[in-house]
């Protein structure tokens, strides 16, 4: 649905249309993408790729940077496995070290839905309130055989986003936002390397997950709590 698995091949240099990064026997696709009008998304576990990206910019030296692309099942978008999931994203992130950037992913002409509302609210008590400091968004779906359509409509959509975030996830600031089709991704792309290499932005420090709990954590530190509790009781008796 939301074309995340898309963006992040674009994010790793692969162009190839989308009807070739939906074939299922390509071994050489790094992010699985679903078909159209498919209602299970092709993530089904979490998926990461690394490359070194070097960006010559105006009045500027050239900068380099190893850029690691994380795609990762949505909360109620893994068959009923969140739990699995989310431990799993917990060990992965804080092994990492942290995080630069989360990319959040909104579908142009698409609604926010209850079940989106409560995949961000899962994903804000995962991570924590401050996250959203780290965010973007991406709006997906300008493509560019319908950009007189989307340029009209995209100030609309721009609006609906911030508003919901306000009002309905609470978020006090605004978010940058950056806008995706199948062949016109490559400004915005730019502006989001630029921001993790500009020494003014805040993407250029790691959100730490050093505090992130999964499920299993959380359930591990109940048992604990539990058994000193009992303990207690037995030693009293």
């Amino acid at each position: 649905g939301f074309g995340k698995s898309v963006a992040c091949n674009r994010l790793i240099g692969d162009e190839r249309d989308v009807e070739s990064l939906q074939e299922p026997e390509n071994n050489e696709i790094t992010f699985k993408v679903a078909e159209e009008g498919e209602t299970e998304s092709e993530t089904s576990e979490l998926s990461k790729c690394s490359k070194k990206v070097t960006m010559t910019l105006p009045s500027t030296e050239a900068r380099s940077f190893v850029l690691t692309v994380v795609d990762t099942p949505g909360a109620l978008d893994s068959s009923g496995g969140d739990a699995k999931y989310m431990s799993v994203m917990a060990e992965y992130f804080r092994a990492s070290g942290g995080v630069n950037m989360f990319c959040l992913f909104f579908a142009y002409g698409g609604k926010n839905d209850q079940s989106y509302q409560t995949m961000l609210r899962t994903y804000e008590k995962f991570w924590g309130k401050s996250f959203w400091r780290q965010c973007v968004i991406v709006i997906t779906k300008c493509d560019q055989c319908n950009m007189k359509r989307v340029s009209k409509g995209l100030p609309k959509t721009k609006l609906r986003i911030k508003t919901f975030l306000a009002e309905q996830m609470k978020v006090d600031h605004e978010i940058p936002m950056y806008e995706f089709g199948d062949e016109n991704f490559e400004p915005s792309i730019k502006k989001m390397f630029t921001s993790l290499t500009d020494a003014q932005s805040v993407y250029v420090h790691k959100y730490t997950c050093g505090a992130v709990v999964s499920p299993i954590d959380e359930l591990w530190t109940k048992i604990q709590q539990s058994m000193k509790k009992y303990g207690k009781l037995v030693q009293e008796l």
